[in-house]
């Protein structure tokens, strides 16, 4: 399981680099508050993710063991 979570995180890394490089490259003619803006956008997405992602897993891993998430993990994406 440890690798398919590693080549998952090393692909959204990937596509995250991706969209800032593509951005970098039609940046020409864009304002740059509006470049920062997306880029800013992007790298959220991907953090996004990158935490939904783990908290999918611990939920997975407290349910395997028979266990159920506490109040204080099922909170955190209230929080957000």
């Amino acid at each position: 399981m440890s690798g398919l979570r590693h080549a998952f995180l090393l692909g959204v890394c990937t596509v995250g680099r991706v969209a800032l490089g593509l951005l970098k490259g039609v940046s020409i003619g864009i304002p740059q508050r509006v470049q920062i803006f997306v880029s800013a956008q992007i790298l959220t997405k991907v953090g996004d993710l990158l935490i939904n992602a783990e908290q999918n897993a611990k939920t997975h891993r407290w349910r395997s063991k028979g266990r159920t998430p506490s109040v204080e993990h099922s909170c955190q994406n209230v929080r957000r």
